[in-house]
């Protein structure tokens, strides 16, 4: 079986869910039945336009790739913001958007490798986002920003060589993240990386019914049950078929990608003509 073992060796999978931020939106006055009080009138509109002028600098900072000053106008939404949620309690946009400027915050941390900042950020994300949820206040966009804030934190721990810490992230993130492919992906690649060919099975199986075109799941699997193959009493190799299907439908789906060549050493083991 040592073309098995050389193909297993050979096979690292990267993980996936390093997710840039999208493009923030602008926010508005909060609308009031209050008496018109023009001096808190003209405040109002003050706050909102410096909120606004951040969000387009945190835009093009998300476009350059500019990470420190990303972090830094993350860090100033994040102080804006918490004192407009102060001011108007009553008006849930501010409440509701602050779980993505910590995110923000946390994508920024990331990109500078600042991996246990980054892990804080994403952390303090997701409290905001279940804080909104447990108050039923829990919108997609807030669900959203907290699933994938949560497959970002995975990554940094991954970063700082903590499987357990990035296994519980990614768990955790399926929860909240409406397209949570990519979390079980993740999981499914560590448990591969790790040698758990079980665990890694039955996540590859949750990825494929969630995103049956992500090729690197049926390659997890084909590459799992193909540890399973055996010698038949003619000298040849007996493998199941399961692990045949995965490993074509590997092939069917990405006939370039990094793993064909590993891909056709085992169906050529296996007898099977790579298509």
């Amino acid at each position: 079986m040592n073309r098995r073992t050389t193909a297993m060796k050979k096979s690292c999978l990267l993980l996936l869910g390093l997710l840039l931020p999208a493009p923030l939106p602008a926010q508005t006055p909060p609308a009031s039945s209050a008496p018109v009080d023009i001096e808190e009138i003209k405040a109002q509109n003050a706050r909102i336009t410096e909120l606004n002028d951040l969000l387009t600098q945190a835009n093009a900072a998300t476009r350059a790739g500019d990470w420190a000053k990303e972090k830094n106008v993350a860090e100033k939404l994040l102080a804006l913001n918490a004192k407009l949620i102060a001011a108007y309690p009553d008006d849930d946009r501010f409440a509701g958007d602050q779980p993505a400027y910590a995110k923000l915050l946390g994508d920024a941390h990331l990109n500078l490798g600042e991996y246990e900042a980054a892990a804080a950020a994403y952390e303090k994300c997701a409290g905001a986002g279940q804080a909104l949820i447990d108050g039923g206040k829990g919108s997609a966009k807030v669900k959203q920003a907290v699933g994938q804030a949560l497959t970002s934190e995975g990554n940094t721990w991954l970063k700082l060589k903590k499987s357990q810490e990035a296994l519980a992230c990614y768990k955790r993130a399926t929860q909240f993240d409406p397209h949570p492919a990519t979390a079980w992906f993740n999981i499914c690649a560590v448990m591969y990386n790790t040698g758990h060919t079980s665990e890694a099975m039955a996540a590859a199986d949750q990825v494929i019914a969630l995103d049956p075109t992500k090729a690197d799941a049926y390659f997890i699997k084909g590459s799992c049950r193909f540890g399973d193959a055996t010698v038949g009493p003619d000298g040849k190799a007996v493998v199941p078929a399961e692990a045949v299907n995965a490993l074509k439908k590997y092939l069917e789906l990405a006939p370039n990608g990094p793993h064909a060549n590993d891909v056709k050493q085992m169906l050529e083991y296996a007898g099977v003509h790579a298509p």
